[in-house]
């Protein structure tokens, strides 16, 4: 008792001089940093009052000069807009009248060309009869007009019948053939290459319709015949442009195949005028049928506005200049004006130091008492919740497992709180130790009990073959010797019997062997169900049985007896097969690897297995059939566990019966 109030004694004085040393401390820093504090406000105040009233003035300052500069610029773009205007409208004049004679002397280009193909067409050379003189003067054509690159011709059925130059059907072709009417010539759009395709229709001397020619023409050459006899000065270029902006034609060859991405421009307009810097583009949209073009004039404009950007260069750096120099000016002013506001402000800050350092002194004699009682508390508070766990320790030691902590010690938020509930789940956890080392000594005892018990049925196993096989073998001498059908029938019955007697024998025996270890081999599930599924071909085949594998190639392999998992595969198909009596059922064997483990699925629409022996069906000597023995099941969940598996029956399953065998991918081991 003593030495509890001394340790108590002892914390209470500890937690008071703690408590004056922290509060001392903190008095002093406070103190020191109340006073740097107020000084760095002081100045910290007059400098920001200096700083935002500058703000303003700059602020204002610069918004003048913005509204100078943008009433400036304004000025020179709405100039700058005349100029453009003008120059539009001067640019439009003299280049309309020339993009519309190009235009129209493309249409005449294309026009001339179908009426020269249309002549050439209607001549008895071209009636389709003889297909060598047709393609002999259809390559004539094309020696005359080097526009041509070929020329394919189809029939009234849309084969093609002929080919000549340098053309192969392909998609653009059959899309023409798509579209093409029979009364009318037809334009493809033009390629990236420059040549488009122009279907002509083919007529016989009556007139009636017999197919149509294709041809695929350079556009390159029409574009020359018309534009390469204009002369312009050296300020303009013409030039044209597809519809997905590919130059075609451009007096400088290196331009030609280059998309045009200088000018943005409308494609569905007409006519329109686009200025982009130092130039002035004029476009004019041509279309025939799927053909569309744009005839572009550029004009060189680039001395018009360089005096007008100088001009703005010029007028911006005046106004600066002119608004640096009245920044100086009002920055000496406020100097001067907040030298005289900073000496009065260090005065009232050193007045304020003095009544802080008052302030301080009180707070600390007021902290030492607080500090006194709050000890007091705090030895109470910690000193309980030690007594009651070191009270629990000495019960768990005795053995005394049952004893609970307090609820309130186990709900606290500190490290008391926490130690507690450590030493709760300690505690939980001996408890759970304690109730598996009784269950495995339990198991331990019921494994030794078993094993003697094996051992006892292997020698009785041994005692009673040998008088079997003698019944046996008298049994068979009787029925081959007699002649009487009665004794026939009764030794028949006493070696089915004897049979039986030997064969549930021979599985008490294999039953009742302790397990060793066995040498494993690497083995494929889906070669051994295929081997399984072989052997037992007879019973299905005879009852018509669906069987359904289901199982990858891929499966990695396991590692076990093969005969022993073969005998547990025929143990389980063939209660499937047995439990079907009617034909036409079907068996479901499925596999797959879940994390380091093979899952089988047997699975039959059989008629189940019955409610009252589902629990106890491993069991040994519980049976669902008629004459069965009772120990297949069991040696075959006993196979399983010898190779580290586990053999489980799937209750959820509606109807019928599935076993799941779970078997773990592992190495080879002796």
């Amino acid at each position: 008792m003593k030495n509890k109030r001394s340790m108590k004694n002892n914390l209470i004085t500890t937690l008071i001089m703690f408590s004056a040393f922290l509060i001392t401390v903190v008095m002093g820093l406070l103190y020191f940093y109340l006073n740097e504090n107020v000084m760095n406000f002081n100045e910290g105040v007059l400098k920001t009052n200096k700083k935002v009233i500058l703000n303003l003035f700059t602020t204002a300052k610069e918004k003048g000069k913005k509204i100078i500069l943008d009433n400036n610029n304004k000025m020179i773009n709405q100039t700058k807009s005349k100029i453009d205007k003008a120059m539009k409208e001067s640019s439009k004049e003299a280049n309309s009248s020339l993009l519309k004679l190009i235009s129209q002397n493309l249409s005449s280009e294309f026009t001339m060309m179908e009426l020269k193909m249309k002549i050439e067409l209607n001549t008895p050379i071209f009636w389709w009869e003889k297909y060598s003189q047709e393609k002999e003067e259809l390559e004539k054509i094309m020696k005359a007009n080097k526009n041509y690159k070929g020329f394919i011709v189809y029939g009234e059925i849309i084969d093609p019948v002929l080919k000549v130059g340098k053309i192969e059907e392909n998609y653009d072709i059959k899309k023409v053939l798509a579209t093409t009417r029979k009364n009318k010539v037809y334009y493809s759009q033009v390629k990236n290459e420059g040549s488009f395709y122009i279907a002509y229709p083919i007529y016989n001397e009556e007139k009636a319709y017999k197919g149509f020619i294709i041809g695929e023409m350079k556009l390159e050459g029409l574009l020359s015949k018309v534009i390469d006899g204009i002369k312009l000065g050296s300020d303009r270029t013409i030039f044209v442009i597809k519809s997905n902006k590919m130059i075609l034609k451009h007096k400088n060859k290196k331009y030609e195949g280059v998309r045009f991405t200088r000018a943005k421009y409308n494609s569905n307009k007409k006519f329109q005028q686009i200025i982009v810097r130092d130039s002035i583009y004029t476009l004019q949209k041509y279309q025939r049928e799927n053909i569309i073009l744009f005839i572009v004039v550029k004009e060189y404009i680039q001395d018009t506005f360089s005096n007008i950007e100088s001009l703005k260069i010029e007028s911006k750096e005046m106004i600066n200049k002119s608004f640096a120099s009245f920044n100086k000016k009002l920055e000496e002013e406020f100097n001067k004006s907040y030298a005289k506001i900073d000496t009065k402000g260090g005065i009232a800050v050193k007045n304020f130091a003095k009544n802080i350092l008052q302030m301080v002194g009180i707070v600390f004699f007021i902290g030492i008492l607080l500090s006194i009682m709050l000890g007091i508390i705090l030895a109470n508070k910690i000193t309980k919740p030690v007594k009651e766990l070191s009270y629990a320790a000495k019960k768990i030691a005795r053995g005394e497992l049952e004893y609970d902590l307090n609820k309130k010690l186990l709900e606290r938020k500190d490290e008391l709180g926490l130690l507690s509930r450590e030493f709760n789940i300690m505690k939980n956890q001996l408890t759970d130790e304690m109730y598996k080392i009784k269950i495995l000594e339990r198991k331990k005892a019921q494994a030794d009990r078993l094993t003697t018990m094996g051992q006892i049925v292997g020698g009785i196993v041994h005692e009673i073959k040998n008088p079997l096989a003698s019944i046996l073998g008298f049994s068979e001498l009787i029925k081959e010797e007699t002649e009487k059908k009665e004794i026939k029938e009764q030794s028949e019955i006493i070696i089915s019997e004897t049979n039986r007697l030997n064969k549930l024998v021979n599985e008490l025996l294999e039953y009742s062997r302790p397990n060793k270890d066995f040498i494993k081999e690497r083995i494929r599930i889906k070669m051994l169900i295929e081997s399984v599924l072989d052997g037992l071909s007879p019973k299905i085949v005879k009852k018509q049985m669906n069987i359904n594998v289901d199982i990858a190639d891929s499966l990695p392999p396991i590692f076990g007896q093969k005969d022993k998992l073969i005998q547990v595969f025929i143990n389980l198909i063939s209660n499937s097969i047995e439990a079907m009596k009617r034909k036409d059922r079907t068996i479901s064997i499925k596999a797959i690897r879940k994390n380091n483990d093979i899952v089988i699925r047997i699975n039959d629409d059989g008629p189940g297995i019955e409610e009252n022996i589902k629990d106890k069906m491993f069991l040994p000597f519980i049976s669902n059939k008629k004459n069965g023995t009772g120990l297949g099941l069991s040696m075959v969940k006993k196979i399983i566990e010898d190779h580290d598996g586990e053999i489980t029956l799937n209750e959820e399953v509606n109807e019928g019966t599935e076993f799941v065998i779970e078997l773990p991918i592992g190495k080879k081991t002796m």
